[in-house]
């Protein structure tokens, strides 16, 4: 069916949407009708897809690069595209062991909660996905919100005891799509939400980021990491083309770190009829989107997983040889993307801090929402709590802001300890008063 797109049917793409197709994995026709043949992959041609670990290569050994391409100013091993202003690419950025930590990371520490999945939406948070899916356990629903991983004869029994539906980890864990780190990403609203309960992007993460991050940053600054999200890519999964334009300051770049199966990268320009640069990214390649490259669609149209294109020998082996064959089987077949990213900019960073003194508390707890310079803009959420100031400075006295709720009820209200100190100092009328109220102070410069 791939194969009876027309002329016609092309001329209606958009350029980026004809790359994708041209690079997708398509099999061919003859293979699908056969349940005993395997299926063969259809060719493509991939004589124009830029492949960087070549590029410097050729560049370390003769000072010559292809038209198009340039070194960054400042290293040498970082190249840029002319054409596409922000865009870095450093091939080989990870060593060996960097990649095989950051793999274990990815299946056995980041998908774990507080971080959100994409299993969330079905079943809650799931703790410990990759050791239930190395022993061979099954995901049983208990109650209506309610799972929880049994081994595989207990579980089988248990599900037809009671009817209930249930899922093996391990085909969890290969349909795992995406994890979270830091602030949390809404996808269903597609912002950061930073009520949402969330552990800091681990200190070693940060570093790396910053330290590749540092080539693409404004002059005196140093890079944020704030939030990240996690890619898995399985055979014949891709991501569409899109842009990245959920954070607030598009100067700062995104960190893309490659681990695992050799994949084909899109960068387009700033609409999709702009005709994309196709180029190879490896395990251990990082890529760096700021500025101008912030505005335009990339995606990944292709993974590689047969041996000879994978490009994963030395890494399989050495995760083989580091952590057994389990994490070596589940990367022969996969990729895994980290991309980081600063969400606030340092000019309209809101700052909170607990004030000293019982009279400055200020009452019960509110929901706080920060947009952004138009209502179309999707706001970010936050709490409140009595005690907490927040500044809003430069480009952030032009946001749209509100309270939306505030929480009187006694488990969620936070006040116990001010509203037993006001009966203490000044009797139960402040008290009680200070038991469904919030009071807001706001000062203000005029002149």
């Amino acid at each position: 069916m791939y194969e009876s797109a027309n002329v016609s049917d092309d001329a209606d793409r958009t350029a980026f949407r004809r790359a994708e197709k041209n690079y997708k994995l398509y099999y061919e026709q003859d293979s699908k009708f056969s349940r005993k043949k395997k299926k063969l992959p259809k060719p493509v041609d991939l004589s124009s897809v830029l492949d960087f670990n070549s590029i410097s290569q050729d560049f370390n050994r003769t000072g010559v690069l292809p038209d198009g391409i340039r070194v960054a100013e400042a290293d040498s091993q970082v190249f840029c595209i002319e054409n596409r202003p922000g865009f870095y690419f450093i091939p080989n950025a990870l060593s060996l062991e960097e990649q095989c930590k950051w793999i274990k990371e990815s299946l056995m520490t980041f998908p774990q909660p507080p971080n959100r999945t994409n299993h969330n939406a079905i079943y809650g948070p799931v703790t410990d996905l990759f050791e239930s899916a190395k022993g061979n356990k099954v995901l049983v629903q208990e109650d209506t919100n309610i799972w929880k991983f049994y081994d595989g004869e207990e579980a089988i029994a248990k599900a037809k005891q009671r009817s209930c539906k249930s899922v093996s980890a391990s085909v969890l864990l290969r349909k795992l799509r995406w994890s979270t780190l830091g602030l949390q990403f809404d996808w269903s609203k597609r912002n950061y939400d930073v009520s949402l309960p969330h552990n800091n992007i681990p200190d070693a993460l940060c570093q790396l980021a910053k330290t590749h991050a540092a080539i693409a940053m404004p002059s005196g600054e140093e890079f944020r990491p704030e939030g990240a999200i996690v890619n898995y890519f399985g055979l014949g999964d891709t991501l569409g083309g899109h842009l990245d334009d959920m954070e607030a300051d598009w100067s700062k770049p995104i960190v893309s770190m490659s681990l695992g199966c050799k994949a084909i990268f899109l960068l387009g320009g700033k609409s999709k009829e702009d005709p994309p640069h196709a180029m190879y990214l490896r395990s251990g390649d990082v890529v760096l989107m700021a500025g101008e490259a912030r505005e335009c669609f990339h995606g990944v149209p292709r993974i590689f997983i047969d041996e000879e294109n994978a490009d994963i020998g030395a890494l399989e082996s050495e995760l083989s040889h580091e952590s057994g064959d389990f994490i070596a089987e589940y990367i022969k077949t996969s990729r895994i993307n980290i991309n980081i990213r600063q969400v606030i900019p340092l000019e309209a960073i809101l700052m909170t801090w607990k004030l000293t003194g019982v009279n400055q508390y200020l009452g019960c707890k509110a929901i706080f929402l920060l947009g952004g310079k138009s209502k179309e803009d999707p706001p970010h959420a936050m709490y409140l709590r009595s005690g907490d100031v927040v500044l809003m400075a430069r480009e952030a006295r032009a946001c749209f802001h509100g309270v939306p709720r505030i929480f009187i009820d006694e488990e969620n209200a936070d006040i116990g300890a001010l509203e037993s100190e006001l009966s203490h100092e000044s009797g139960d009328f402040f008290a009680e008063y200070i038991k469904t109220s919030r009071i807001n102070i706001n000062i203000r410069q005029v002149f």
